[in-house]
């Protein structure tokens, strides 16, 4: 968690904890607000209406009385008025009761008024209406009645009086109750804020906790880096916030700081070392640069000798190669007569293969004919048959003339008919020696075309191989040419190695004095290095 979150998180719980205070106060304000509007509406006006219906039941009494006294028919329904919204009242009263304690209360003093109503007011109104009394008769009735109830209306004001008494009694009860709700609110009120401020207070220190104090370590950490001491331990924050990223950073750069600073040490002590071994090799190279001198000057000799052997050879390879391009005509001549030969092969082939074709056609018409003999054979046996039984006679008759020369006719067609198929058959054997001998010339055809193939095959590769070795030693004519012109060229240059070789003796020198230069900074960086501390 980072510090923003932090703050953020520390910031959302006080808000939060300051919101359920707020919410806790603002329920119990709607609690005592809601027990006042009861209190007004149940307790108060429960009060207003009995003292109304209190006064409601006196001005009954009082106009009830007054017609007693005048007998005056006004007074009467004034009083039946006043009687019906004392009733009324009654049950509105009676309906906006709760306790059982208030429902007893009220149910005796519901019970004095309607029986004030039915046992005295409505009887001496009976009494006050009856015309067989005379006047004097119903005023002493009147009062004796009156005598009689005295107290009643009294009673009955006094037990409305006790039930308001009781009322009042339950709403101061109720002002306590209110009163208990304001101080216990105050009172949580006051442990909330008490609460919210310990909260603030233990995210204040939270945060101070969490920020200040990694970063008044890593000042001091830092401090001590910037003072050359590198052999502080890590700060070993294990927060994820910012400034604990913070600290693994610093803690992973002193590390590496501290690693750096002893691969330096180490590499000067190398580079120390080093420069001593620069410096004697730096004379040996200036004494064995004027040994490779004079050895260079011997191969530049070599070289040139080198040179005009490859001359010698480019020529030798010239004369190769114009006898490889006579080679290779003979062999394109070889291989085209080889061609020549193939083509001819495979005509004779076509040639031995159609001769075979048509024998065998030659084979179906020798057939054709050896059938129509055999036709010719028994056509002649049933025409003498025939004549026979034409004449009446079970067997000719050689006397007569035309049976005589159809039966020689017909003799003479089965003699033709027997040297016929006798023909047909040497020719057919004629012609399955024939077939036989073509089958073997067109067998050795097939063996020759594969011979004659296989040469002009070898005859293709010769040529190629021809033309290979006329390409290799064309190369090789032309890279001995190049090895001639790189061998002058090398000649050159080792001229010029040794002029810079000369000049490499001198370097050397030089370069002696520099390792001496490098060696005394070497030592003072040694010595920087050697402030910090590991």
């Amino acid at each position: 968690m980072n510090i923003r979150q932090k703050i953020m998180v520390s910031y959302l719980a006080a808000f939060v904890f300051f919101v359920i205070t707020g919410l806790v106060g603002l329920t119990a304000m709607n609690s005592i607000q809601r027990s006042y509007e009861d209190l007004i509406d149940s307790r108060v006006n429960l009060v207003r209406e009995t003292q109304e219906m209190l006064l409601s039941f006196e001005y009954e009494a009082l106009m009830a009385r007054t017609f007693y006294l005048t007998g005056k028919e006004e007074w009467e329904a004034e009083y039946r008025n006043q009687a019906l919204r004392t009733e009324q009242s009654l049950k509105r009263i009676e309906s906006r009761l709760t306790s059982q304690e208030e429902h007893v209360l009220f149910a005796h003093l519901s019970r004095s008024i309607l029986s004030f109503t039915t046992e005295y007011a409505d009887p001496l109104i009976a009494v006050r209406k009856q015309d067989d009394l005379s006047e004097t008769e119903r005023i002493a009735r009147i009062i004796e009645a009156t005598i009689a109830q005295k107290g009643t209306v009294r009673g009955i004001i006094h037990l409305g009086e006790d039930f308001v008494d009781y009322q009042r009694n339950l709403m101061s009860q109720s002002v306590q109750q209110n009163e208990a709700w304001v101080t216990r609110i105050q009172t949580i009120t006051s442990i909330m804020a008490a609460l919210c401020l310990v909260l603030g207070l233990g995210l204040a220190w939270y945060l101070s906790r969490t920020i200040v104090e990694p970063v008044r370590r890593l000042e001091e950490a830092a401090t001590r880096v910037g003072q050359g001491d590198l052999s502080a331990a890590g700060l070993n924050l294990s927060s994820r916030d910012e400034v604990g990223r913070l600290s693994r950073s610093f803690s992973a750069m002193v590390d590496n700081l501290r690693q750096l600073t002893g691969r330096i040490s180490t590499t000067a002590q190398q580079i120390a070392k080093l420069t001593g071994d620069i410096k004697t090799n730096s004379e040996l190279a200036a004494h064995s640069s004027s040994q490779t001198a004079n050895g260079l000057i011997k191969a530049s000799s070599n070289i040139q000798q080198l040179a005009g052997a490859a001359r010698n050879v480019a020529v030798a390879s010239d004369k190769a190669s114009e006898r490889a391009h006579q080679l290779e005509e003979i062999a394109t001549g070889f291989l085209a007569q080889m061609e020549k030969s193939r083509r001819l092969t495979v005509r004779a082939g076509g040639t031995l293969r159609e001769l075979e074709e048509k024998l065998e056609s030659v084979e179906q018409v020798n057939e054709f004919v050896k059938a129509l003999a055999e036709q010719a054979t028994l056509l002649a046996r049933r025409a003498a048959t025939e004549m026979a039984f034409a004449d009446g006679r079970k067997t000719p008759d050689p006397g007569n003339e035309g049976t005589r020369n159809f039966v020689a006719l017909a003799g003479e067609m089965h003699s033709r008919a027997k040297d016929a198929m006798e023909a047909t058959r040497n020719v057919s054997n004629l012609i399955d020696s024939v077939q036989e001998h073509a089958r073997e010339a067109v067998s050795l055809v097939d063996e020759d075309f594969k011979i004659i193939s296989s040469g002009h095959q070898l005859a293709t590769e010769t040529g190629e191989s021809f033309r290979s070795i006329i390409v290799q030693v064309q190369t090789l004519a032309r890279q001995m040419q190049e090895a001639a012109a790189l061998s002058e060229q090398i000649a050159r240059s080792l001229d010029k190695i040794t002029l810079h070789t000369e000049e490499q003796s001198n370097l050397s020198e030089r370069a002696a004095v520099a390792t001496e230069t490098l060696n005394r900074l070497v030592n003072e960086l040694d010595q920087a290095i050697g402030a910090f501390k590991h």
